[in-house]
C-alpha cells in the first residue's frame, strides 16, 4: 500500500509509547524504505532531545510520528515545527492544558502541520456510523455515549498521574475530539467522579455529561482501563427513529423498535491507524486538507479545562462555543 504522495519524503518515528508499533507498521506499508526510526534512550526521564537531534541530523525527515511520554511531546513537537517538519502526535499533545495551548499557538505560526493521532476518527466502523448519523438514519438525535477505555493505566507518564484531573486530560482528549467530529460543540460540560466501572481503579472513573442546544445529551465514560474491552461498546447513539452501537467486535443499527442489524465490523486499531497514516500522506503531499486544525484542537483543550473546572466546582461549566454542528457523512 505505497503512498505515492510520500514516495520522495522521509518519515521519522520518535519514541515507543502507546501505538508506536502500529504506526511503524503502517508507515512501512505506506512509504516502504523511507522510514527512519529513533531508539528511545533520552537524556533524562522524560527527555528525548538527544534522540531527536541525532535523528534529524543524521537522517533529515519531512515529518515525524511522535510517541514519547506525554510531558516530553511539547518540546519535541515545537523543535520539529521550528524546522518546518510536520508532526503527527499521540494524544494528549503535551503534559497539561497550558503546555498544549502553548504548542498550538506555535503550530498556528508554523508552515508545517501539527495533527493529532486520534485513531478513532479513522476507524472504518466509526466512519460508517458517522455516515448513518449524517444521513439522518436515526432521526433527531436524543442521546449518545462514548467509552474509549483501554486495558492500560491512564496517566502513567503524565505530569498529573493518578488523579481525576489527570484522567480528564489524558483520556478525555481523544474522546472529546471524537465527539467534536461527530456531534459538534455542546453548550455545557459537567464532570463528576464515578462511572459504570465495576472494577476498583485508580484514579476513580470520571463521567462527563455534555448538553447541547436542542436537547441532545451525551455521556463520556473515562476510566484508567476497561476490564472487558473486547465486548465493550465504544459509541452508542439513540434517535427518534432508531439507534446504533459501535463496539470492539461489531457495529449494529436498529430502525425504530426493530431487531439490530449488523452494518460493520468493530473498532480495529490497526486498520484505523493505517487509514490515518494514508490520510497524513495525502495532507503532506498537498492532496488533502488536514482532518483537524489548530482551532479544532484548541477547542478540545478548552473543553478539557472546562471539565476540570467542573470537577472542582461540582457544577456544569458553560462553554463559549455552544451549538450542535450539522452532521456530515
Amino acid at each position: 500500500m505505497l503512498c505515492s504522495s510520500m514516495a520522495h519524503l522521509r518519515i521519522g518515528i520518535l519514541g515507543q509509547h502507546g501505538d508506536a508499533a502500529l504506526h511503524r507498521e503502517a508507515w512501512v506499508a505506506a512509504v516502504e524504505a523511507n522510514l527512519v526510526s529513533s531508539v528511545q534512550s533520552g537524556t533524562d526521564r522524560y527527555g528525548y532531545a538527544r534522540d531527536l537531534e541525532t535523528m534529524l541530523s543524521a537522517n533529515p525527515v519531512s515529518a515525524v510520528s511522535l510517541f514519547t511520554p506525554t510531558p516530553s511531546r511539547r518540546a519535541m513537537a515545537m523543535d520539529c515545527l521550528s524546522r518546518g517538519i510536520s508532526v503527527l502526535t499521540e494524544l494528549p499533545m503535551a503534559g497539561d492544558v497550558d503546555s498544549s495551548l502553548s504548542l498550538l499557538a506555535t503550530a498556528r505560526k508554523s508552515r508545517a502541520h501539527l495533527l493529532s493521532a486520534n485513531k478513532f476518527r479513522f476507524s472504518p466502523a466509526l466512519q460508517l456510523a458517522k455516515g448513518i448519523l449524517g444521513g439522518g438514519g436515526l432521526g433527531d438525535l436524543v442521546s449518545f455515549e462514548v467509552d474509549l477505555s483501554q486495558p492500560r493505566l491512564a496517566g502513567r507518564d503524565s505530569l498529573m498521574p493518578m488523579t481525576a484531573h489527570g484522567l480528564v486530560f489524558e483520556a478525555g482528549w481523544a474522546a472529546l475530539d471524537l465527539v467534536q467530529s461527530l456531534f459538534g460543540s455542546p453548550e455545557s460540560i459537567h464532570a463528576v467522579r464515578g462511572g459504570r466501572s465495576a472494577v476498583l481503579t485508580l484514579p476513580e472513573p470520571v463521567l462527563l455529561t455534555l448538553s447541547y442546544r436542542g436537547g441532545l445529551q451525551g455521556r463520556i465514560y473515562l476510566q484508567s482501563f476497561s476490564a472487558d474491552k473486547r465486548n465493550g461498546t465504544v459509541l452508542s447513539v439513540a434517535g427518534t427513529e432508531g439507534s446504533l452501537e459501535v463496539g470492539w467486535n461489531g457495529s449494529y443499527f436498529c430502525a425504530g423498535q426493530g431487531n439490530p442489524v449488523r452494518f460493520g465490523d468493530g473498532v480495529d486499531s490497526r486498520d484505523a491507524i493505517r487509514q490515518m497514516v494514508m490520510s497524513f500522506c495525502s495532507v503532506l503531499g498537498g492532496d488533502a486538507e488536514p482532518w483537524d486544525d489548530v482551532e479544532d484542537s484548541e477547542t478540545v483543550v478548552h473543553w478539557i479545562r472546562a471539565a476540570q473546572k467542573s470537577l472542582e466546582a461540582g457544577r456544569p461549566s458553560e462553554l463559549s462555543t455552544p451549538g450542535q454542528a450539522p452532521l456530515a457523512a
